[in-house]
């Protein structure tokens, strides 16, 4: 089979591949759904097989898709390096920095680091995108990423780590709930009074509450089960249930929750978490990359505790 793909054609389908829908990646592109889908059926009629299987809940790539989406990942990602290398050579800094982070980093750490590079670099681009903590490993090590900002898993060979922040794991209370007022780490026994709002499966705060929460499932008052920690939080303020957490997820005090750590198994110590930033190993670093590395290492070395105003 011979094949040539056009770059126009390449770039409809990586953004239909990360968006999972003709219409949001015609938002994204600026252009009208029937461009898209136009491009996308063109390639698949090119190739021979279909991409993508159309289903109610969106788009998903077919195993041929899955081949090409390796391909165009590492092409993508090719270009952009060599635009960086490009753009070094000739004293610029310009360009794109692709940064896969979980949700909790958006609240304080993301916006932190990027306002300074707006200011530092403003012809560079940042792109973020919000996954899951375990879908981003694996978006650094294929390279449809520069950055990641996750929990910390098990060390892999296609990863360096840059730096690493350890961050108490606890309950979120509203300001007129009985335990905000005290102070210290509690127990988790302690909560089992309040109705609770804990993660989905996917969510990496329940592998910090596994021990607790399969201990006391019959005592369990779960009124909510979210994927989102801000929509946990929204919930939290609203009913006044509780709602888990790392502390660096939460703003500083005055909008009106209240974070307190959990103790540990042997209550010698807090639960933590580990939020890690890294990359991979073989990577180009232009200058602009090697300062938002840094910009990060210093926002995730703040632990964000302010006092109240």
């Amino acid at each position: 089979m011979r094949l040539r793909l056009s770059s126009l054609a390449v770039v409809y389908f990586d953004t239909v591949r990360v968006s999972g829908s003709i219409r949001q990646a015609a938002r994204h592109l600026n252009v009208a759904s029937s461009a898209v889908n136009r491009q996308i059926l063109n390639l698949e009629a090119d190739i021979g097989m279909k991409l993508f299987d159309r289903l109610p809940g969106g788009l998903r790539l077919t195993p041929a898709g899955e081949v090409l989406a390796r391909h165009v990942t590492g092409a993508m990602r090719d270009a952009r390096e060599t635009v960086a290398e490009l753009a070094a050579l000739e004293g610029g800094q310009s360009g794109e920095i692709g940064l896969a982070a979980i949700e909790t980093a958006n609240v304080r750490i993301i916006p932190e680091a990027m306002a300074a590079m707006a200011t530092r670099f403003p012809s560079v681009r940042v792109r973020v995108r919000t996954v899951g903590s375990h879908a981003v490993p694996p978006m650094v090590a294929s390279g449809e990423a520069d950055l990641g900002l996750s929990f910390w898993a098990p060390e892999n060979a296609a990863l360096t780590r840059l730096a690493l922040h350890r961050s108490a794991v606890g309950a979120v209370l509203r300001e007129d709930h009985p335990l905000a007022a005290e102070d210290g780490p509690l127990r988790f026994e302690a909560l089992l009074g309040s109705p609770l709002i804990l993660g989905t499966p996917d969510v990496s705060i329940n592998t910090h509450l596994s021990t607790f929460l399969a201990r006391h499932r019959e005592r369990l008052h779960v009124i909510a089960e979210v994927g989102s920690y801000e929509l946990m939080r929204a919930l939290v303020r609203r009913t006044g249930a509780v709602g888990f957490q790392a502390r660096l997820g939460l703003s500083a005090r005055g909008d009106g929750l209240v974070h307190r750590a959990i103790l540990g198994e042997a209550e010698t110590g807090e639960l933590s978490s580990a939020l890690a930033l890294y990359r991979r190993p073989d990577g180009f670093v232009s200058g602009a990359l090697a300062a938002f590395i840094e910009l990060l290492r210093m926002a995730l070395a703040d632990d964000g505790v302010r006092p109240p105003p």
